[in-house]
């Protein structure tokens, strides 16, 4: 009945998306220029960059238990409204604690869209077509990447990194009219309000408990650490394999984001198999994760290009299991309309570990100890494989052959 417009729904929440990637990945393709513009060091800038990350991760915290209780609809409009504004002020800043205080709040707005997004979805997929929303949102974070690194490194090269967030700001603009249409055409269809949930916290924390998720909740810190901190430091990292302008490198504009193209579709892939294993998918790209860390390590000696070449395998790892992690997994739980919560509480623990590598790898490439990241990202994958095969054991001691709600 709903199925012209819930293809427009899925792709309005991934142009939403876009956006969202916008306007938080301007900062770390405006960050070089930042550093030279304020006199700051790379330190400094990580601490920024862990603010944000720490801001997000409560955002999630709160953001995902509202998200699940009022409309998705206006939820989603008063972030991109948050954003949209906060961008504009860092257009018209030059102060590095004004900097810092305006992108704390840029993380919170930015928290609200995630599971905000997923659960609208959620109204209008079935569960056999979870995996459409899991791919098709994470597919937003690649356009997300081009369209941060190639499209504001590439064409704002010589404007002054202000410029880098007013471009932003003016795209949120035009994506609130986007939802204000939408907002209008929904109240006129008269459709059923979405049915807000009624599961109190015991009750989450029972469920959670029940479904080991817990374990999944670590996971995520291990993985948003990999994940966050190669989306923040890969201008930083490839300018020192390669050295240079990194702003006129075809590599950083093409590479990472073909790795995190190969890595969602291969995901979306896997998920598609009937009596699909989330778990045992997890576990094979974690496993391949660590090879492939291992392999810069090793193959830095032999051929920067080749090191480039396995980060972004590694990119594309983490984000077919951020998918998985943050999106397919949640969804299985959509009968219960806690999919916000859900994902709020993963979020918010893959930005713990988001907000610990972005300082820590800060202080590496300060030092000019960038050779530590791969391995600090091979012991993450590693700690969140030992995760993924306790909960698998658990998933086959139930005897379980898709996810709960499926």
């Amino acid at each position: 009945m709903f199925s012209n417009r819930k293809k427009n729904v899925l792709i309005l929440c991934i142009l939403t998306y876009v956006m969202v990637y916008l306007c938080r990945l301007n900062f770390s393709a405006a960050v070089l220029k930042i550093s030279e513009s304020l006199e700051v060091s790379t330190t400094a800038m990580g601490v920024v960059g862990s603010l944000f990350f720490i801001s997000y991760a409560l955002g999630q915290l709160v953001n995902g238990f509202i998200g699940d209780r009022v409309s998705p609809t206006y939820f989603i409009m008063i972030a991109t409204i948050g954003t949209g504004l906060v961008n504009f002020m860092m257009s018209l800043v030059s102060n590095i604690w004004a900097i810092g205080f305006l992108w704390i709040l840029n993380g919170y707005f930015q928290s609200i869209f995630w599971g905000t997004c997923n659960r609208l979805l959620s109204y209008y997929y079935s569960g056999k077509e979870h995996h459409l929303i899991s791919t098709g949102m994470s597919l937003s974070m690649v356009a997300g990447y081009v369209l941060s690194w190639a499209v504001l490194g590439k064409l704002l090269l010589e404007s002054s990194w202000q410029s880098y967030f007013l471009v932003p700001a003016v795209v949120a603009a035009f994506m609130l009219c986007q939802w204000f249409f939408f907002a209008v055409l929904e109240n006129g269809s008269r459709r059923e309000d979405h049915p807000h949930s009624t599961l109190d916290m015991r009750s989450l924390m029972s469920t959670m408990n029940r479904e080991r998720l817990w374990l999944i909740c670590c996971a995520c810190i291990f993985v948003g650490s990999v994940k966050e901190s190669i989306g923040l430091w890969a201008p930083v990292i490839f300018l020192n394999i390669l050295g240079g302008d990194v702003n006129q490198s075809l590599l950083l504009i093409v590479v990472i984001p073909l790795g995190n193209l190969g890595g969602i579709l291969l995901a979306e892939q896997l998920l598609r198999r009937p009596e699909c294993n989330p778990y045992q998918i997890l576990r094979n790209m974690l496993i391949a994760m660590i090879a492939f860390s291992l392999g810069i390590m090793m193959s830095r000696y032999i051929s920067g290009l080749i090191a480039i070449f396995f980060t972004a395998l590694v990119s594309g790892m983490a984000l077919g299991c951020n998918s998985i992690l943050l999106s397919f997994i949640p969804l299985s739980y959509s009968k219960q309309n806690i999919v916000a919560t859900l994902i709020g509480i993963f979020d918010f623990s893959a930005y713990l570990g988001a907000a610990f590598s972005a300082y820590v790898l800060g202080r590496f490439l300060d030092e000019g100890s960038w050779s530590v990241i791969p391995l600090f990202w091979a012991v993450s994958a590693l700690l969140a494989l030992l995760l993924v095969l306790i909960r698998l054991r658990f998933y086959h001691k139930k005897g379980e052959m898709q996810n709960t709600a499926l």
